[in-house]
């Protein structure tokens, strides 16, 4: 079964969509999310000045920040060429997404996540 989202992005006059085939269960699956790459601060409660740690989601249309790897696992810290080559540009991620990252910590809050990320590449 295939879904499409589809949602104006307004910042950049374009569209972004996130595309997912699903097999039998609806709560995650194969996916290409298209939005802006962004830095972020994972802290649990951030007091300003942001602090990077190599962490970084993809932002959707809607404000939802898609985390590319669920933020308590190695593979959530991006490399530092990645995080130079796309942050604050728009792209296309594929990878499995969740609505819930998988395996997460108790006491933390859900976030969707592409994990594991497949390939991160610039849109347009």
């Amino acid at each position: 079964m295939k879904r499409w989202l589809f949602a104006a992005l307004a910042t950049v006059g374009c569209a972004s969509l996130v595309h997912v085939s699903r097999s039998a269960q609806l709560s995650q699956g194969e996916a290409v999310v298209y939005g802006i790459y962004e830095e972020i601060d994972v802290r649990e409660n951030p007091t300003p000045p942001a602090v990077y740690r190599g962490h970084a989601v993809v932002r959707l249309s809607d404000g939802t920040a898609v985390y590319l790897d669920a933020p308590w696992t190695e593979g959530a810290i991006r490399s530092h060429e990645e995080r130079i080559e796309f942050n604050g540009k728009y792209v296309k991620a594929r990878g499995t997404l969740h609505p819930e990252c998988p395996a997460a910590p108790s006491g933390s809050r859900p976030v969707a996540c592409l994990s594991p990320v497949g390939s991160i590449s610039h849109h347009r």
